[in-house]
């Protein structure tokens, strides 16, 4: 007996169609639609020196009246004061195509003066170190230096996007699971702090279609590796120019070998925008890392400075690779020298964005070991390598490797282990010469076999 197969063939197409919605920059002439706005605060931060909180709006430019036999002229600058001194001229500039229409000077106690014609400039005497604006002093007398200038004007025109987008009108489907297709590739220009996204959108929400049959499928930006739950995905560019850059596509379908046979298309309509892409960390630094060891139980708090100072997001995430030396707030960077296992170093990581800093933060205790002689105070630690405490006809106690230390509590002495529990008590003493803590009168060394009596003194 003869027997027929029968081939069932399924044929799947998908129809793109292609969306774009171009969102130029307007290119502004004029300023009717653009107010007057605070471009910047220049703040004094050092000796002729100016922190920006907008990258490329305006700089601010010194000048002094030369030294003379009996004087020498020129800008200082503290931290109460900002910049004083005899004879300085500083003068604000607008860049970047922004336009100042006044500039609000503020002195050492905050008071201010306002100058709304260019030159933008705040200046002192050989004689006077009063800040004067436009030939004024603020307050004559009492002002003392320029902390801080406010630059109020025009931001310069947004820079016009523009870009061509190329998405293949049709996608073959050879079988279920991974297809690779064309990408989308993307030539032109973005402005400053731009990117160009594109999304996508299904008419059948993401399912070929034949009459009432079906098959899922997504479109994702991955090269082979995906998931079959993977999302429909969106594709975004950051940089353009006039060789494409291309962002990888792919179509994942479900297995359709139960699906009868027929034409199963989708529509899917990609649309492009211009959108912020945030102004990214340009590098992280740690202010403050501690230069010598600290000793177990030690606290502290680490800072760092992320440029630039208009970053996105300036967030700064704080990590330790051994917490059981120096374990560290992820969120406030709040540290403590924990000794859990013992005392040594650890690296501390701040991470903001995609950048990151160390520093090493490395533990030490009191004593290594403990002789006869040795007066235990309160907040002391020593490294004990299996010690026996026999303070008999107290109590008796063993601890094994780790950092000690001597704490009260309740008018007790006891000892504890690295950060983590206590030890037994012992009944607070006070030693031969009246000063509180624990007075070692015999033992040595570390070992296991070793013993250290404490002097037993009543208060």
């Amino acid at each position: 007996m003869k027997h027929k197969t029968r081939t069932k063939a399924l044929s799947l197409l998908l129809s793109l169609a292609l969306v774009l919605a171009l969102l130029p920059g307007l290119n502004m002439t004029a300023y009717a639609d653009n107010a007057e706005t605070l471009l910047t605060t220049i703040t004094a931060t050092g000796t002729e020196q100016a922190s920006y909180s907008v990258a490329n709006v305006a700089t601010v430019s010194f000048s002094n009246l030369p030294s003379t036999a009996t004087a020498t002229y020129g800008s200082y600058y503290t931290a109460n004061w900002g910049w004083y001194g005899y004879g300085w001229t500083a003068t604000v500039t607008a860049v970047g195509g922004n336009t100042i229409t006044k500039c609000v000077f503020y002195d050492d106690a905050n008071r201010s003066a306002t100058d709304s014609e260019a030159p933008f400039v705040v200046e002192t005497t050989a004689e006077d170190k009063t800040p004067r604006v436009n030939g004024t002093p603020i307050l004559a007398n009492q002002s003392k230096g320029i902390t801080k200038i406010e630059v109020y004007g025009y931001a310069a025109p947004e820079t016009p996007s523009t870009y061509t987008i190329t998405i293949p009108s049709s996608l073959t489907v050879s079988g279920s699971g991974w297809n690779a297709t064309s990408g989308i590739s993307a030539t032109g220009s973005l402005a400053d702090g731009k990117k160009l996204t594109v999304t996508a959108t299904s008419a059948n929400n993401w399912a070929l279609k034949s009459g009432d049959n079906s098959v899922g499928y997504n479109l994702v930006t991955v090269t082979g590796t995906y998931s079959s739950s993977a999302t429909p995905a969106s594709w975004e560019f950051t940089e353009l120019s006039n060789t494409a850059a291309t962002q990888p596509m792919g179509i994942i379908v479900e297995n359709y070998d139960d699906k009868p046979a027929g034409t199963y298309q989708d529509t899917v309509t990609f649309t492009a925008s211009v959108e912020d892409a945030g102004i990214p960390v340009t590098s992280v630094a740690i202010n403050n890392a501690p230069t010598e060891a600290l000793f177990v139980n030690s606290t502290g708090t680490l800072t760092a400075t992320v440029l630039p100072n208009d970053a996105t997001d300036k967030t700064v995430t704080w990590s330790s690779d051994n917490p059981n030396h120096v374990k560290i707030d992820a969120a406030t960077g709040e540290y403590t020298v924990t000794g859990v296992d013992g005392y040594g170093s650890a690296t501390i990581t701040a991470t903001a964005g995609d950048k990151t800093a160390t520093c090493t933060i490395t533990g030490k205790v009191t004593y290594t070991s403990l002789s006869a002689g040795t007066v235990l105070h309160v907040g002391d630690t020593f490294y004990a390598g299996s010690v026996y405490f026999n303070t008999s006809p107290l109590v008796s106690f063993q601890d094994s490797n780790g950092v000690i230390t001597l704490v009260e509590n309740n008018g007790c002495y006891k000892f504890k282990r690295g950060s983590n529990g206590t030890m037994p008590n012992v009944t607070a003493y006070k030693i031969k010469d009246n000063t509180d803590g624990i007075y070692i009168v015999s033992g040595s060394g570390t070992s296991t076999s070793d013993k250290f009596t404490l002097a037993v003194h009543t208060k």
